[in-house]
């Protein structure tokens, strides 16, 4: 299976965000969209957003507000019928002293690595990141690169960015978008 970072990169207005919508299923496409050998959309097929593989992070984590870190972690447990590999997942992403805090008293990269865990617990088979660190300071930035870093090892992941500092460290492979198209692409 590949892994590693395949990075959406190209000036704002490009196009990127739009794409990952339309591959998690969230925007309306023409054409086919497959993973692999599944068959996610097509003339006649059209699998909803959860019934697709994925995990998914946006530039703002989608946290629900009115549960705590732990709850937002179960929700996703649920969701999914099993308990997940919610200790492996705690570890990874480094939240094991966060779980009993309100998600509206963490910071910008707490709230982020919360969120990186709920995607994580989807056990997806491909991971949609879409300019999760362009709200992070310097220090932030780096912890989630790293982790992102690690994570890629086992899940291939799509991250859209405009930041070259983040390509640079992220990607194995590049697809450059301008107006809409994927205009190259390479190692």
């Amino acid at each position: 299976a590949a892994t590693g970072v395949t990075v959406l990169f190209g000036p704002s207005g490009s196009g990127k965000s739009t794409l990952l919508r339309m591959l998690s299923g969230l925007q309306e496409c023409a054409g086919e969209i497959r993973f692999g050998d599944q068959l996610w959309q097509s003339d006649d097929t059209r699998l909803a957003p959860w019934e697709r593989p994925l995990g998914m992070m946006f530039q703002q984590p989608t946290l629900f507000r009115h549960l705590s870190v732990r709850g937002n972690l179960a929700y996703v447990m649920k969701r999914r019928g099993d308990t997940g590999d919610l200790d492996q997942v705690v570890n990874q992403t480094r939240i094991g002293d966060l779980l009993e805090r309100s998600v509206t008293t963490l910071s910008g990269g707490e709230a982020q690595r919360v969120a990186l865990a709920r995607a994580l617990l989807a056990r997806p088979q491909l991971l949609l990141l879409d300019e999760p660190l362009s709200a992070l300071d310097h220090g932030h930035k780096q912890e989630l690169l790293s982790m992102i870093r690690e994570i890629a090892r086992q899940v291939p992941v799509i991250y859209v960015t405009h930041d070259l500092d983040e390509l640079l460290n992220l990607s194995r492979q590049v697809w450059l978008m301008e107006q809409g198209r994927i205009v190259a692409s390479g190692k």
